[in-house]
């Protein structure tokens, strides 16, 4: 392809494109965070990774860095436009408080995380190796 230009100056500029180079940019991690002691609403994108489209749930993975300890835990989606984005309601309580591991809250120290997030077939399920496939990893603080 080739095409010329006019400069403000009056000269003729010729530019003929021989190849065309694209560079894909390398998704970011995500990075959510989260408060303590107050209900968080967590706004993501999954459905348009998930295999499931009908019916998709979603059990979530957080690891401490400093500790390596894992929690899991699911917690119902409750946007209006799931088709656009998943959102959820998120509680972090203290340490000494009971955990709702099935209802979106977890007792976790102040710190930084890194999240997983899996598309299950079944609801309320904590087993990571039931999951279809994982759709989501970022940070969270």
């Amino acid at each position: 392809m080739s095409d010329s230009l006019t400069s403000p100056y009056g000269n003729t500029i010729s530019i003929t494109v021989t190849s065309t180079y694209l560079k894909w940019k390398k998704r970011k991690p995500m990075m959510l965070n989260l408060y303590q002691n107050q209900s968080n609403d967590v706004v993501v994108t999954l459905y348009e990774k998930c295999s499931n489209l009908t019916n998709p749930y979603f059990t979530w993975v957080i690891s401490n860095k400093q500790s390596k300890t894992d929690t899991v835990f699911t917690a119902n989606d409750v946007s209006n436009v799931p088709y656009y984005y998943s959102e959820f309601t998120i509680q972090v309580v203290g340490i000494t408080q009971s955990s709702g591991l099935t209802a979106g809250i977890i007792n976790c120290p102040v710190g930084q995380y890194n999240y997983s997030i899996y598309e299950m077939s079944s609801p309320y399920d904590l087993d990571i190796t039931n999951s279809i496939n994982l759709v989501e990893t970022g940070i969270l603080n």
